[in-house]
């Protein structure tokens, strides 16, 4: 297996003709990383809202257009997949589950799987993969977890549908899950609904579920995990507030100031001036 190509696009929604093609030796991955967009290859088609991750085949006419005024996407090209699961036939299934937000394709394995692409495209685009052969191997490496996830959520989909019943956990796993997945991505958006579909429980249920394990709601847990993160910025790096905000999933300014004076008695401006000038006394 090699890494033929890694690069990212952006597509506005006035482009003359959509993008696509047809690789004949390679097999893609094609991670949206932002806005809304319409895949189509060979006689399917899935419109999803980022992220999402798709699979092409080799050989496979695809087209790439944006649903809204403009969406990014990051792709790799990969020749010598040796893999006898990736049929066209398990390809699709993956592409279409993408559409479904209530699938299994949606947990804290496509998360995972989207770190991962997210690291490989900083690898290659600092062509530090290049210049470094260890660090590609660590790439193929990478995209090797890729595959192995999305088998086993295929898979775990088949036992599932033939099933016809969804996976139950208890209470302990349940809240493992909601807390490792607010840990991988407490910076984005995160609803209730979504915390509910990653586990199949009615909402009051789990919020009821969750306190017991915690004694805290997931939304009060998930508000410690960014606020411990901006103290950690705060603390470690000059990014201004904003920034810090922005990166931390609190969006509104006004709303951590006001966190963060209930929680340490002072504005996060002053607390690192004041944290400053102590570590410059010493």
């Amino acid at each position: 297996m090699k890494i033929r190509t890694c690069n990212s696009i952006t597509i506005s929604k006035s482009e003359a003709s959509p993008l696509g093609g047809i690789h004949t030796d390679h097999f893609e991955i094609l991670y949206i990383t932002k806005g809304s967009a319409k895949f189509q290859w060979a006689h399917n088609c899935s419109v999803v809202e980022a992220p999402a991750i798709f699979l092409i085949s080799p050989s496979t006419p695809h087209v790439l257009e944006s649903m809204g005024a403009e969406m990014t996407c990051c792709f790799l090209e990969i020749s010598e997949v040796d893999d006898p699961f990736f049929t066209t036939y398990h390809v699709d299934r993956w592409n279409l589950m993408q559409s479904d937000k209530t699938t299994s394709s949606h947990t804290l394995l496509t998360s995972t799987m989207q770190h991962s692409l997210d690291f490989i495209y900083h690898l290659f685009s600092t062509r530090e993969a290049r210049q470094h052969e260890e660090l590609e191997q660590v790439c193929l490496l990478e995209v090797q977890k890729i595959f192995k996830l999305i088998t086993h959520i295929l898979l775990s989909a088949s036992k599932q549908g033939s099933s016809g019943q969804k996976k139950k956990w208890s209470a302990h796993e349940t809240v493992d899950i909601l807390i490792n997945y607010m840990e991988w991505r407490y910076s984005d958006e995160i609803t209730l609904e979504m915390l509910s579909d990653l586990v199949h429980l009615n909402p009051s249920y789990l919020i009821r579920v969750f306190k017991e394990q915690t004694q805290c709601t997931p939304f009060e847990y998930l508000q410690t995990l960014r606020m411990k993160a901006a103290v950690s910025y705060l603390t470690r790096s000059d990014l201004p507030l904003r920034t810090i905000v922005e990166k931390t999933g609190f969006n509104s300014i006004h709303y951590f100031c006001r966190l963060f004076k209930k929680k340490y008695g002072d504005s996060p401006v002053r607390w690192r001036d004041q944290l400053h000038a102590a570590a410059n006394a010493e």
